[in-house]
């Protein structure tokens, strides 16, 4: 996929968001099972419900870290360590 197509998905699903459904079945059946579980039976949640999502969760916890592992090298290998306190994307401004 290119970056292109994928700038179009995510302009796509800022006006219609898909990939939701499945959480929202979790939720019903969740709520469903909570109202009628037996007295002293343990509560479910959505995520219980959900096929695949543990593994769509590691996944996307692997990716994070990969990504957190690149910049931090990147910002060691640009010597940026006299980074000054207010520098950044959270102050507005990006120290290269």
């Amino acid at each position: 996929m290119s970056s292109a197509e994928f700038a179009d998905w995510m302009h796509y699903w800022t006006l219609e968001p898909f990939g939701i459904e499945a959480w929202q079945m979790g939720e019903l059946l969740s709520m469903f099972y909570n109202v009628h579980r037996k007295k002293g039976a343990k509560t479910t949640k959505p995520e219980d419900h959900i096929p695949g999502l543990t593994r769509v969760v590691k996944s996307v916890k692997r990716v994070v870290q990969s990504i957190h592992k690149l910049v931090t090298a990147m910002t060691r290998r640009d010597g940026n360590n006299d980074r000054q306190s207010g520098d950044g994307p959270v102050s507005g401004r990006v120290t290269v």
